[in-house]
């Protein structure tokens, strides 16, 4: 579940093929901060993004 996000755009894409790469940053019990950065074709940064989310329980686990 998200928390927040925020993306911040660099450059103006008007054709071609964009690639995104994310990573976790640092994970707790219950929270997770993700960082991307998102590529044209000549591997150039048109974009970040910043994220934290919610680690929910899966079904049938229990609270602790």
């Amino acid at each position: 579940v998200s928390i927040t996000g925020a993306m911040q755009f660099s450059k103006a894409c008007t054709a071609g093929v964009l690639t995104a790469e994310v990573h976790e940053v640092t994970r707790s019990s219950r929270l997770v901060n993700y960082e991307g950065k998102v590529r044209d074709e000549a591997g150039d940064t048109v974009a970040l993004f910043q994220g934290i989310g919610y680690i929910r329980n899966k079904a049938g686990e229990r609270k602790q």
